[in-house]
């Protein structure tokens, strides 16, 4: 039922952008609702945006009508008044400060924190209220200074590695690169905790194409770059950027 108002709701998005002829913009999606979406089919274009291309909650913008799209949402950034006295926060004390002041989750897209200074990009609408009312973060006095972007350097961290696996299969490449029991694999795909380009994986043997994006719940997530040799003995070497 949840996922049917979902898709309600964006072809009411869609039908509005294509019936009046101007861009409409949903809430942040998450991979799985971005995934969703990228799977219908709509009378008009598609695109996503999240503010930067490292982000992965992304605004759906519906049209292309030839002129520029503007994305309505702003960059945040979150600062400690008091360097001498400050104590590290998460990424949850970030969000759960903004949702503390009456924010939809749909209207926060991604944080970034070093676990002192943060980035956080909002809806638009919101941005000037969150930078005068925002003042805590756990137990922190903070600054909000409305920017234009997130610095690069607060993106997400990837490393690249070459393994060998047995076969490319979806459970094999997740077991070597995050050293889990060669079972586990499947069992994780069974329990609906992987998930490939934000959609879950039906299958343990499903070969990963280039540029998949795959998340395994509680282990880290890694994009899949191909096959790149086989070794003396006939093993599989593949390609892959693990985020870390």
């Amino acid at each position: 039922m949840k996922e049917k108002r979902f898709i309600d709701r964006i072809n009411e998005l869609a039908l509005r952008a294509f019936e009046r002829g101007v861009y409409v913009y949903s809430d942040f999606l998450n991979p799985t609702e971005e995934a969703e979406v990228k799977a219908a089919v709509f009378p008009v274009p598609v695109t996503f945006y999240g503010g930067a291309v490292f982000c992965e909650r992304k605004m759906a913008a519906f049209g292309d009508f030839g002129y520029e799209k503007n994305f309505p949402l702003s960059v945040l950034e979150i600062t400690p008044k008091s360097e001498k006295f400050f104590k590290p926060v998460t990424h949850r004390d970030f969000l759960g400060a903004l949702l503390g002041l009456g924010i939809e989750r749909g209207k926060v897209g991604d944080i970034f924190t070093d676990g002192k200074t943060a980035y956080a990009v909002i809806s638009d609408k919101l941005g000037q209220f969150v930078s005068d009312n925002l003042k805590k973060v756990g137990p922190n006095d903070v600054a909000c200074t409305l920017c234009d972007a997130v610095p690069e350097r607060f993106g997400p961290k990837k490393e690249e590695r070459k393994i060998n696996v047995s076969s490319p299969r979806i459970d094999a490449v997740i077991c070597r690169v995050f050293n889990l029991p060669r079972e586990a694999g499947a069992g994780l795909v069974s329990l609906g905790k992987v998930t490939v380009n934000g959609r879950e994986c039906a299958s343990p043997s499903y070969t990963p194409k280039e540029g998949d994006v795959i998340s395994v719940r509680g282990a880290g997530k890694l994009i899949y770059r191909g096959e790149c040799g086989v070794s003396s003995k006939g093993r599989l070497f593949v390609s892959v950027e693990v985020y870390v």
